[in-house]
């Protein structure tokens, strides 16, 4: 939801790439001092570079975790396996995403797998329109606008 907001403002205002991120904490910024400018790139930093970086290491770690059959002897290594087209309950039960190595200790823990159509959506599809819209958000940040026309009238009395 944050990407939608900055792709609109970074569509909306200004006709240099630092006028164009959101001011945030800062009001009556000048954006145009060097010292905007790093703290406009920070703001990128933090609130684009920083949680893309931290969506791609957490899909990372859940895409090696293993897979079990709540309360069964259902157990699958993250190796052999991924979240794509995550196994299906053999008895019925939840299945569970848990720690890498976690080998076959009681499956009484780890976080609910959705039914298997729904986890590639919500593991795959979700970030992928999230990144879609961050790319498209710094693609509008940093690609040159021409300046609109003044709209003051140019008449002499």
């Amino acid at each position: 939801m944050a990407t939608i907001a900055l792709l609109l403002h970074a569509r909306r205002y200004g006709n240099q790439w630092h006028s164009r991120i959101p001011v945030i904490w800062l009001e009556g910024l000048d954006t145009a001092a060097w010292e905007a400018k790093i703290f406009q790139v920070c703001v990128l930093l933090i609130f684009v570079a920083m949680p893309f970086a931290g969506i791609v290491r957490c899909m990372a770690e859940a895409e090696s975790g293993d897979i079990c059959e709540q309360n069964t002897q259902n157990f699958y290594k993250g190796s052999e396996t991924t979240l794509l087209w995550a196994p299906t309950a053999k008895e019925g039960k939840q299945m569970r995403l848990r720690k890498t190595g976690a080998g076959e200790a009681p499956c009484t823990s780890g976080v609910e797998l959705f039914p298997r159509s729904l986890t590639p959506l919500a593991f795959y599809c979700l970030p992928l329109a999230a990144t879609g819209m961050a790319t498209w958000a710094v693609f509008f940040i940093f690609s040159s606008r021409k300046p609109k026309p003044s709209t003051a009238s140019n008449e002499t009395t």
